[in-house]
């Protein structure tokens, strides 16, 4: 009986440390009438990457840190009157830093948003460029 119960509180622990966790996500999608990313992270600290290549890309991102974030999306429209790229990333950490960058090329529409919140200590930096 015991023993039952210190394993699953081995488990329990293992499970809570790695959802607290550092997280990498990296997208990458090529080509495509519409290319969507989503990327929802929570835990210590967190990087992600999109790269969207086609004739309407949408990414949305969240994060939500202990420690900070990091956010890039790079997006490339292939139609230039018709396609579209849009992209959103939402940000929130305790301590550290908040960092997001989103580039979009190739069409005339283009939709970024940036939200950020540092609860203790920390800076939010973000930058966003549309070239069409």
């Amino acid at each position: 009986m015991y023993r039952k119960l210190i394993l699953a509180g081995v488990a329990c622990f293992a499970l809570s440390t790695a959802a607290y966790a550092g997280n990498t996500a990296t997208v990458v999608q090529l080509g495509g009438q519409t290319n969507l990313s989503t990327i929802a992270q929570v835990g210590t600290y967190h990087w992600a990457s999109t790269t969207q290549v086609g004739k309407n890309n949408i990414s949305l991102n969240g994060q939500g840190a202990l420690f900070g974030n990091t956010s890039l999306v790079n997006q490339v429209s292939t139609s230039v009157h018709h396609g579209s790229n849009t992209a959103v990333n939402g940000q929130g950490t305790v301590f550290g830093d908040n960092v997001s960058g989103i580039s979009q090329y190739g069409t005339l529409n283009n939709a970024a948003g940036v939200a950020q919140g540092v609860l203790i200590y920390g800076s939010n930096y973000s930058g966003i460029s549309q070239i069409p």
